[in-house]
């Protein structure tokens, strides 16, 4: 590995950054034309990118594993239920034109 990459953290967060670019790319229509696949890609991204903020950043992979195992629910419940309530609220915005903004 170069030099740079020989930290766990330093790669950990060339990841979060390549997924951050990945999720702006899909909302912007580069890779889904459907805009509520696009939405929830960009979801499950975001909590990808919570777990490894929660495990790698926030120390929980070196916790007892009942709070490693609580950490996973809660991300595991959240991100369902997000990506749940917006497809059931964006059923009508899907007819909508892509992008929702004016003028963009």
């Amino acid at each position: 590995m170069p030099f740079y990459i020989k930290n766990r953290i330093t790669l950990v967060w060339l990841l979060l950054v390549g997924a951050t670019l990945f999720s702006w790319g899909l909302g912007h229509g580069v890779a889904l034309p459907d805009p509520r696949q696009a939405g929830v890609v960009i979801l499950i991204v975001a909590f990808v990118k919570v777990w490894f903020v929660f495990f790698e950043f926030m120390e929980v992979r070196h916790a007892p594993s009942s709070l490693r195992n609580v950490v996973r629910a809660w991300i595991g419940i959240v991100c369902t239920t997000v990506i749940v309530i917006y497809w059931l609220g964006s059923a009508q915005g899907s007819a909508a034109h892509w992008p929702h903004i004016p003028g963009l």
